[in-house]
């Protein structure tokens, strides 16, 4: 029989160990939720609690936009705010052609009016930021310039652009191996 004292093996964390954020990789405390550095949930309490899913959807919204972008993940943005952006529309039409049938509803037509177009604008920032950031990914990792696609594969010394005057000094650190001729069919 255990004493009460004593937990279960199971319960019980290693005294020498440290627990790592999947996301991040860098130790955090093993009974918080969330990482305190990168802010990416721990454990299946994100997807419980309300809160915890806010913070949840943040961060992976936050990962989509600062990491270089995939034509997957653009896609799949896509796809996922697309149809409730029509559903949106279809709804704005609605309430503002019912707008003057019943005084009594107005106002609360005009507030479901407002968030309606609200949400419609921040899926269309979603979507444009996303598809922007998929834009500059391509062009920098086939070394050319964001603003006017000028190849700058042989300008490495050089701290802007021949072509626009852009700075390129974060271009400076291009791959070689990812670099592909635009006019070289892409593997």
């Amino acid at each position: 029989m255990k004493e009460p004292s004593q937990q279960p093996d199971s319960l019980q964390a290693d005294q020498g160990e440290e627990m790592l954020c999947p996301h991040c990789m860098k130790p955090t405390d093993p009974i918080s939720h969330f990482c305190h550095d990168c802010g990416g949930p721990k454990n299946a309490h994100s997807a419980i609690d309300p809160l915890g899913q806010v913070y949840s959807h943040g961060h992976t919204y936050r990962a989509v936009k600062n990491r270089p972008m995939k034509l997957i993940v653009a896609l799949g943005l896509w796809l996922l705010f697309l149809p409730q952006m029509f559903f949106l529309i279809i709804k704005i039409a609605l309430v503002a052609m019912s707008l003057g049938d019943n005084e009594y509803y107005g106002a609360n037509r005009q507030i479901m009016l407002f968030l309606c177009l609200a949400i419609t604008a921040l899926y269309c920032l979603i979507l444009y930021k996303t598809t922007w950031a998929y834009i500059l990914t391509r062009r920098r990792a086939n070394g050319l310039c964001v603003k006017c696609k000028y190849d700058l594969r042989g300008s490495k010394g050089q701290p802007t652009c021949p072509e626009c005057g852009c700075e390129i000094e974060c271009f400076q650190d291009v791959d070689e191996s990812t670099v592909h001729d635009s006019t070289e069919p892409q593997p």
